[in-house]
């Protein structure tokens, strides 16, 4: 019977450290496990399997075995010792990945997670087969999956059981039909030299019974492939030799599997079980999915990523949220086709205050945080073939963006697509927000905590009227950051735009009516504003309004100063809404307000005006 051995070819090419391995996931390596290869195996659902609607199933798996036991031990500990010699007078760049993996083969006991997918077609293909699946998994590097639907564009994702192996080796075993069963590792480490000779840094497991040149090759006779290896149906397994040693690896891959795959969950298309030894911890299916995210949340560490999934999630699963498809007068609409856009108002508690993006594999690209007057859930669906296409080849290897920068040619046109895809979220983010919420954001001011001296605050005035459904780009530079971007001029000039009359909607949303805004003065925990008005209310009535302010995460909030104080008659707040203060028609009859807010600090202070008509409810939202 021929053995298997690791053999790291002879090299006569440039030298290759350690550092650039897998790097785009050292940062969260369990994290980027589960999403590379859980995309992976989606990429791979058998066409039959799909038609049925039979899920892809996915198991992680995490064995322990005697270091006596685990298959070329001692060849990848000599590798290791050969690789810290070379290295030696660089040992600094290298020593504590070295000292990781040897430590790790002094252990009685070694981990290994094993992932192995179901109802896929594996990887087919020999080791000559340049362009299969096989081919590109095992004997390739950067090289793109040959799946042309495939989510991965780079061939990197490959890695990233790299970084999650202490001992750098990451085991491959396969069943498909059309080729038959196969078996191979592959142990990536540095340039080093043995037996006099420099060695390639990715050497490979496999068999031992052909010439020198072939030594690598993979175990392709069944009876030949270890048992505990040996796949039973067809599908892809693969093993991570020394796997890391976190305790809480399983809570991790399952926050990582929800948070970026609970679409294609909640779709049927996936399936997930996470064991331990013989023990199963987590069984993500389309039924289970919303009571293990509930669980997830009460981790500090996973909190923020499962409340993203739950709330996106109970957003997919509203029949009464709002969906708004774009047409084709869009400007990214000749590149990416139609786009989805989820939308829920909510309080702050249930809202994420984020756009949950992806494309037809459904796994979340980027979770966006763009500024709205209202607390809102969002999710933007790209599920259109050449669309989705096209935003792919924009994504960098971890799948987290769309950066136009990326394509060789033509990034003029991908920054337009990109641009305008966002700038249509955020118009229709705020627009559905003033019919959901029958509020308007006016006017922004900041008072900025530089800006403390009373005669200098005399420069911190917001003058550029402000129309949050035509105003692109949001606040540059400069001391503001409200919504459309405002700029700093000095006291007593005017902009010559004309200004819109305020305007009672039947929903009770007000058009128009910008306001003039210039600093009196400002201490501690007092400021003083005077909003001067471009136009006068259509309607004699009162008007609620109230102040909003950037959170620290991003999000606008409401704030309430602890008194508002006009030309010394203080305004109190609204019996209904308590948050707002009730401006009376006499009050809006002057030339000007002269507001005097007092809070916890106006140090760096964003404030915002919203208006609102209180004898109108607004309409609801279907």
């Amino acid at each position: 019977m021929s053995k298997i051995k690791l053999t790291f070819p002879k090299f006569n090419g440039v030298e290759r450290g350690l550092k650039l391995l897998g790097q785009d996931f050292r940062a969260n390596p369990i994290y980027y496990l589960a999403r590379e290869t859980i995309q992976n195996s989606l990429d791979a659902w058998d066409k039959d399997k799909k038609n049925s609607q039979i899920p892809v199933k996915i198991v992680f798996k995490l064995h322990t075995v005697r270091r006596d036991g685990l298959i070329c031990s001692e060849e990848i500990r000599n590798s290791f010792i050969q690789a810290k010699k070379y290295w030696v007078s660089r040992e600094a760049s290298f020593k504590d990945i070295w000292d990781l993996g040897l430590d790790a083969l002094k252990q009685p006991l070694i981990r290994l997670l094993e992932i192995s997918d179901y109802n896929t077609y594996g990887l087919p293909g020999d080791d000559g087969d340049v362009g299969k699946r096989w081919h590109s998994l095992v004997k390739s590097e950067g090289v793109p999956n040959p799946n042309v639907d495939a989510g991965g564009s780079y061939g990197i994702g490959k890695m990233a059981p790299f970084a999650c192996s202490d001992l750098r080796t990451v085991l491959y075993s396969t069943f498909t039909e059309k080729t038959g069963h196969a078996f191979q590792g592959v142990c990536r480490l540095a340039t080093f030299e043995d037996d006099g000779f420099k060695r390639a840094p990715d050497g490979f497991i496999g068999q031992d019974s052909a010439g020198p040149s072939e030594e690598y090759l993979a175990v392709r006779d069944k009876n030949k492939i270890p048992a505990e290896f040996r796949r039973s149906e067809q599908g892809a397994s693969v093993w991570c030799m020394g796997f890391v040693n976190e305790g809480a690896w399983h809570k991790l891959i399952a926050s990582a599997t929800i948070e970026s795959f609970w679409m294609a969950i909640e779709k049927g298309h996936l399936e997930v079980d996470i064991i331990n030894g013989n023990s199963t911890i987590y069984s993500i299916t389309k039924e289970s999915l919303s009571s293990i995210t509930d669980t997830l949340i009460d981790d500090s560490r996973l909190a923020n990523d499962a409340r993203l999934a739950k709330y996106s999630l109970q957003l997919y699963q509203d029949p009464n949220h709002t969906l708004i498809e774009s047409t084709a007068n869009e400007e990214f609409y000749s590149k990416i086709g139609k786009v989805k856009l989820l939308i829920a108002y909510s309080d702050k508690e249930t809202a994420t205050n984020q756009c949950y993006q992806v494309r037809n594999n459904y796994m979340r690209i980027r979770s966006n945080r763009w500024k709205c007057p209202l607390d809102y859930t969002a999710i933007l669906i790209c599920d259109d073939k050449n669309g989705s296409d096209y935003l792919r080849a924009l994504e960098p290897p971890s799948h987290e963006d769309w950066d136009p920068r990326l394509l060789v040619k033509n990034k003029t046109e991908a920054e337009k697509v990109v641009s305008g895809l966002e700038f249509w979220v955020k118009r229709k983010l705020l627009e559905h927000a003033n019919k959901a919420g029958g509020e308007v954001i006016v006017e922004s001011v900041t008072f900025d905590e530089n800006s403390q001296d009373p005669n200098k605050a005399q420069l911190d005035i917001d003058e550029k009227d402000f129309d949050p459904f035509k105003t692109k780009k949001d606040s540059s530079d400069g001391t503001t950051t409200g919504f459309g971007g405002i700029s700093p001029v000095k006291p007593g000039k005017r902009t010559k735009k004309k200004r819109k009359l305020l305007v009672a909607q039947k929903d009770g949303t007000v058009e128009g009516g910008y306001y003039y805004l210039r600093v009196l003065s400002v201490s501690g925990k007092n400021a003083k504003i005077q909003l001067i008005p471009s136009a006068e209310f259509e309607e004699n009535k009162p008007v609620l309004f109230a102040f909003t302010t950037v959170g620290s995460d991003g999000a606008v909030e409401v704030i309430q100063p602890e008194k508002v104080i006009n030309r010394g008659v203080e305004i109190k707040p609204s019996t209904n809404l308590h948050s707002h203060f009730e401006l009376t028609p006499q009050m809006l009859n002057h030339k000007s307000l002269e507001l005097e807010l007092f809070v916890q600090s106006v140090a760096d202070l964003r404030i915002g005006i919203r208006f609102k008509l209180p004898t109108s409810e607004p309409t609801p939202q279907t």
